[in-house]
C-alpha cells in the first residue's frame, strides 16, 4: 500500500488504519451509498453515524472528493494544468459499499464533471 493510500486511510478512519469504513465494518445506513437508495445527494450530517469519533462528517458516500494527487502518481501533490487524470476518494451515493471504503479510490479528468463528484474544504490549525 502507497504512503498517500496508508495517510488517507488514517485520515478517514480517525487513525485506525485497519478499518475499512470510519465507523469500522460495513454497517448499512452508515452513508449515503447506492445502498441507501437516495439516488442523490444529501445534506451534510445526514448520516451523523457514519464517522469516526469526533471526525468530519461524510468522509465515506455522499459525493467522491476531488484530491490535488494524479491518480497515475499518488505522491505528486503539485498543482499543475497537466490535465492528467485527478484522484477522487471517498465512495458516493450512487456507488456500493465497496466504493465508499476508505482505500477507495476512481480517477477524472480535471475538466470533468459529474453529480457524484465534490470536494472538501480543509483549514490547517496554525501551531504558535
Amino acid at each position: 500500500e502507497a504512503l498517500e493510500d496508508r495517510l488517507t486511510r488514517l485520515a478517514a478512519t480517525g487513525g485506525d488504519a485497519s478499518r475499512e469504513y470510519p465507523w469500522g465494518e460495513w454497517a448499512e445506513g452508515r452513508c449515503n451509498s447506492a445502498e441507501s437508495g437516495s439516488n442523490r445527494t444529501t445534506p451534510v450530517g445526514i448520516y451523523p453515524h457514519g464517522t469516526w469519533r469526533g471526525g468530519p462528517l461524510d468522509i465515506a458516500g455522499n459525493v467522491w472528493e476531488w484530491c490535488f494527487n494524479k491518480y497515475s502518481d499518488p505522491a505528486d501533490c503539485r498543482i499543475d494544468r497537466s490535465g492528467e487524470r485527478r484522484l477522487l476518494r471517498g465512495g458516493s451515493w450512487n456507488r456500493g459499499a465497496g466504493g465508499a471504503r476508505a482505500a477507495g479510490r476512481v480517477d477524472l479528468l480535471p475538466v470533468d464533471r459529474d453529480g457524484s463528484v465534490g470536494f472538501r474544504v480543509l483549514l490547517s490549525l496554525r501551531q504558535d
